[in-house]
C-alpha cells in the first residue's frame, strides 16, 4: 500500500475527539440540556439531536472545531426551536477555522415571525434593477414592489419581507 493509499484511509477513520463529540451530543446530560432549552410544542428532543448528527455528517468540518463551540452552537439552535444544517435551512453551523457560529437563515426568521402568533401573512421577493419600486419614508410609509414579468428583471438590487400583523398594521 502506498503512503498516499495508506493517509487517505486513515483520514476517513473518526479521531478521538470526533468520537467524543458523537458520544457528547448523544449523552442524557445533553439531552436534558436541549429538552431545557427547546421551545415547547416544537422540535423533540430526540428529533434535535438526530439533526445534530446529521449537521456533523452533512458538514464534516464541524467535526475539526472545538467540541466546545460545536455544542454551543447546537445549544443557540435549540433554544431557538430550528434545525441546524438541516434540508429546512433554518440555521447553519457554519466553521470559521476552529470556532463554529451559528447563523440564522431567512427561513428561520420566518419561523420564528409565525411563532409569535402575532403574524396574519408573511411575503418576501428580491427587487430587480427592470422591476417597477416605490419605497418613501415619512409620516406615511408608501411600499410598492411590481416585478417585471414580461422580460429580464435585471440584477438584484434589494431584497425585503412584509408582514401585515393581526392587529392591521404592518412591519
Amino acid at each position: 500500500m502506498s503512503n498516499i493509499e495508506k493517509i487517505k484511509k486513515e483520514s476517513r477513520t473518526l479521531t478521538t475527539q470526533q468520537t467524543d463529540l458523537k458520544a457528547m451530543i448523544q449523552s442524557g446530560e445533553f439531552k436534558s440540556q436541549i429538552k431545557n432549552a427547546l421551545p415547547r410544542g416544537g422540535l423533540t428532543t430526540e428529533r434535535y439531536v438526530s439533526a445534530c448528527l446529521t449537521a456533523l455528517a452533512v458538514t464534516p468540518k464541524l467535526m475539526q472545531c472545538i467540541p466546545s463551540s460545536v455544542l454551543k452552537a447546537f445549544m443557540e439552535s435549540a433554544r431557538f426551536g430550528l434545525e441546524p444544517n438541516s434540508p429546512l435551512g433554518e440555521a447553519h453551523l457554519v466553521p470559521y477555522g476552529n470556532k463554529v457560529e451559528f447563523l440564522i437563515a431567512y427561513r428561520g426568521m420566518m419561523k420564528l415571525a409565525w411563532n409569535t402568533g402575532m403574524i396574519k401573512s408573511l411575503d418576501f421577493d428580491k427587487v430587480c434593477a427592470n422591476d417597477k419600486f416605490v419605497y418613501k419614508k415619512g409620516r406615511e410609509i408608501i411600499f410598492e414592489h411590481t416585478p417585471n414579468l414580461l422580460g429580464d428583471r435585471g440584477k438584484e438590487i434589494a431584497y425585503y419581507a412584509l408582514a401585515e400583523l393581526n392587529n392591521g398594521g404592518f412591519a
